[in-house]
């Protein structure tokens, strides 16, 4: 064996140059000076490769091809291998039940092996006892007997294929590998039990990239399970180990996987940032293929963000580089991305078309769990565009992986498409059958929030058709008994945007119930969330609904004063519209909202005291019985505003932004729509307050004296700044 040339095999897979790492092996393979056994550790090592770049079939045949040579030599570690190769192909196959298969085989195999040791010392025994625990009863090996590990190096189970630490090496594969079967059926509690057995035995043998290997596994469990604090510290431990081997192309892997985590959280901004990092130092090591995985982490944020312009860029730069290098498990997993990109744009076309290329790579991969959501969203798809007959026909196929699969997140899929598609019917036996679907997902444990929170929107809307037949106002108590559901599911998730849809629908039931100070509190509370966590297009959306609110005041007071019915409620409300919106999971393009046009910026006392005024429209001053009517209603609002959160106002056509942080308020008046607004001012304030020109105002509003114009001149310079005219 040519132990160096391995060694610069196994350099080359660490830093994930795969093509060049398999044109070595393709060479070293045949080279003359090798024995049979030789020549099966390279095809072993050529199987891995062709796993990681994403040509699983072939890496399967050959695996297949290695097991059925190793018996012929009579070298049953070497079959373990084969074993454990074809186990991962078939896992990255989708293929659970016959990758679990293939590691029971190994794994009995191995356990043969521990049973009948090559040598008899009494430390060898021990060992070997401790290992056969180890497999048949997962208790971990004690550390009084891991000394047989000293001296241990990565090549070493390749070389010394009798040595106690072969065995243990494929040991350690072994539980990695039922780790990762066991999550990909959604048992997670049970894969990160596995993993742990693995690591344990892998921090011993010292292997730092196995270890972080597992670590990363563990991690991505972590996160399925909302357990984020885990999974970053999970991922903050390979760093620390990457960061000593300066390894860049490492580095750049587990600050994308710490970029997911802050992604889930809900932290959009510190997502970015990770994956911004990530993407830098994975450049500067020349991975592409893992370059693209960063980029599609970049969609899936920019899409969370709102920016769906960005989304869609990242995207597709990720898919030219897997189309490249034929990642096919890949191209199917940004297609899918891709998709609901557009599903969310409400571009439904293309959102399909970009699904069904998924699907149809899914398919011939074989991965029924990754066809089962692509499955269910054209299901979705279909019903929006009134197609039921193409809806069904993706039913039935969803139905047919369902009987195959014992997987409970199918399960739940495949009962909540059949309810949506239930629900279009006008028969009520039919939207019956649809609700008890839904109640049942709704009630059962917890094993994919998404389709948790799908199945209780889903009833919510047909609670709303029932309530508005019945007038029956119970039915909305029953609608806001699911609000603290939803809430613990976006917490345990670290989903701002469910929290934020949650305050949408309470402040909807607010308007329903005419509590209309609740209903702006929590527009304003759902909008400061959702920009604080990055959530652009989230928070547009919310400043809309509250601009629509207070288009409509006069009509809500109405409202009240004549005790509306349930019905008048229902319709001024709307709240069926943003329960199908929230199913539809329809987001706000932030990078396309049209500007406000500004009309007047003021900054008055505590006690009503105007401190400076600046005349914003174009072209003329505003007269000054404008300027009266505003000074009035902002005295009118200062009371309540000094009291309470109000951060917007009507004053007819125009719009009043408020901004208080005593003894000043400043208010910014405006047409047009209310978000840019917001943030220009925003952006105003802060500049303002960091600046003398701030303590100048607050003395004169505690004095009550006039300032110069020279200083409030720097006030003219950030007004052209922050407020710039209409082109």
């Amino acid at each position: 064996m040519n132990i160096q040339s391995l060694e610069q095999i196994l350099e080359l897979f660490e830093r994930g140059k795969y093509a060049e790492a398999l044109e070595q092996v393709d060479v070293l393979e045949n080279h003359p000076d090798n024995t049979p056994i030789d020549r099966l550790i390279f095809r072993i090592h050529k199987g891995y490769l062709l796993n990681h770049s994403g040509k699983y079939e072939e890496a399967l045949v050959l695996g297949k091809g290695i097991l059925e040579e190793s018996e012929k030599l009579g070298v049953p570690i070497l079959v373990v291998d084969a074993f454990l190769l074809q186990a991962q192909s078939l896992w990255y196959l989708g293929r659970y039940e016959a990758s679990f298969e293939a590691v029971i085989h190994g794994s009995d195999l191995l356990q043969n092996l521990i049973q009948t040791p090559s040598e008899q010392s009494a430390s060898i025994l021990e060992f070997h006892q401790s290992l056969l625990a180890l497999l048949t009863s997962l208790k971990p090996i004690p550390p009084s007997q891991l000394v047989i590990f000293q001296g241990c190096t990565p090549v070493t189970p390749w070389v010394q294929l009798e040595h106690p630490i072969a065995l243990a090496y494929r040991i350690a594969a072994a539980f990695h590998r039922k780790g990762s079967i066991l999550a990909g059926k959604g048992e997670l509690h049970h894969a990160i039990e596995h993993y742990q057995l693995s690591l344990g035995l892998k921090e011993v043998l010292g292997s730092k990239r196995d270890i972080t290997t597992t670590l990363n596994n563990i991690g991505t469990a972590c996160i399925q399970l909302g357990e984020l604090e885990q999974a970053a510290d999970c991922y903050q431990r390979c760093l620390t180990i990457h960061e000593r081997l300066g390894n860049l192309a490492d580095l750049g892997i587990f600050l994308n996987n710490l970029g997911i985590v802050y992604l889930r959280k809900g932290e959009l901004n510190r997502a970015l940032d990770c994956c911004q990092q990530s993407l830098s130092m994975k450049q500067t090591a020349g991975n592409m293929r893992s370059i693209a995985f960063t980029l599609s982490n970049l969609g899936e944020i920019y899409l969370l963000k709102g920016e769906l312009k960005k989304a869609l860029e990242n995207l597709h730069e990720c898919l030219e580089i897997f189309l490249e290098v034929g990642h096919k498990r890949a191209v199917a997993s940004v297609l899918q991305l891709i998709g609901m990109v557009y599903q969310q744009k409400g571009e439904l076309d293309q959102a399909a078309r970009h699904f069904k290329q998924s699907l149809q790579l899914w398919w011939e991969i074989r991965n029924n769990p990754k066809l089962a959501i692509i499955l269910f969203s054209l299901v979705s798809i279909a019903i929006d565009q009134n197609d039921f007959d193409q809806a069904e026909e993706y039913l039935q196929r969803l139905k047919a992986i369902d009987e195959k699969e014992d997987n409970k997140v199918i399960s739940q899929q495949c009962r909540v498409a059949q309810a949506m598609l239930l629900k279009t019917s006008p028969r009520t036996r039919s939207r019956g059958e649809a609700e008890a679907l839904l109640q049942v997902v709704v009630d059962e444990p917890i094993v994919d929030h998404e389709i948790t929170v799908i199945a209780m929107l889903n009833l919510c809307d047909l609670l709303l058709t029932e309530s508005r037949s019945t007038g029956d106002p119970d039915v909305l108590d029953e609608i806001e008994g699911f609000l603290p559901k939803i809430v613990d599911i976006a917490k345990q998730q670290g989903s701002y945007k469910l929290i934020v849809h949650t305050f949408l629908l309470e402040a909807r039931l607010a308007l329903i119930k005419l509590n209309l100070p609740l209903a702006r509190r929590l527009f304003t509370q759902a909008q400061l969330i959702a920009d604080e966590k990055g959530l652009h297009g989230l928070a547009r959306a919310v400043s809309l609904e509250h601009d629509i609110l207070l288009d409509k005041l006069d009509q809500w007071e109405s409202l009240i004063g004549r005790e509306a019915p349930l019905k008048e409620r229902l319709d001024l409300a709307e709240l069926e519209s943003l329960v199908v919106r929230l199913i539809r999971s329809r987001v706000v393009d932030a990078s396309e909202v049209p500007d406000e046009e500004p009309v007047l910026l003021l900054i008055l006392g505590e006690g009503g005291q105007s401190l400076y005024s600046n005349s914003l429209l174009t072209g003329s001053k505003i007269d000054d019985d404008l300027l009266g009517s505003f000074l009035t209603a902002i005295h009118h609002f200062s009371g309540e505003v000094f009291q309470q959160t109000l951060d917007r106002a009507k004053l007819g056509k125009y719009t009043l932004l408020i901004h208080v942080e005593r003894p000043l308020l400043i208010c910014y008046v405006f047409t047009g729509l209310a978000y840019t607004a917001q943030r220009k001012l925003q952006g105003f304030v802060q500049t303002l307050r960091q600046s003398a020109v701030w303590e100048a105002l607050t003395q004169a509003s505690e004095t009550g004296y006039s300032l110069q114009d020279t200083q409030l001149s720097p006030l003219e310079d950030w007004v052209v700044k922050y407020f710039p005219q209409p082109q």
